[in-house]
């Protein structure tokens, strides 16, 4: 995102770390949350279509050769793990309405473990 962000992020796990400061570091990290969603609405409702697959820097290293459609496909599959698996102790949204088949999609994880090509495709 920003400078900005980068330090509230750490500012939000120093905070988060500490059962005295528990209850800020959620308020932080729920500005945060809030902060990524306006981009993303941004992106979602201001880029043309064409926009989210394309790969401007294919052979940069690191998230500068990823796509728009990775970007998000990967933010919020960390969101559903999150909420669901790890908070919630309930079933994905992913798998719970049949998402993976109604998207054919046959990767499940957050995408980390795709490079170049594969996040093109």
């Amino acid at each position: 995102m920003n400078k900005d962000w980068s330090e509230k992020n750490k500012e939000m796990q120093v905070l988060i770390g500490k059962a005295a400061t528990l209850a800020d570091g959620i308020s932080v990290l729920i500005d945060l949350r809030n902060d990524l969603l306006t981009q993303i609405s941004y992106v979602v409702y201001g880029y043309p279509s064409e926009a989210f697959y394309q790969m401007p820097f294919a052979g940069a290293a690191g998230y500068q050769s990823k796509t728009l459609a990775y970007s998000m496909w990967h933010i919020f599959r960390i969101e559903d793990i999150v909420a669901h698996t790890l908070i919630g102790g309930d079933e994905q949204v992913l798998f719970a309405g049949g998402w993976q088949e109604k998207i054919g999609s046959p990767i499940i994880t957050t995408g980390n473990e795709l490079r170049g090509e594969e996040i093109a495709q």
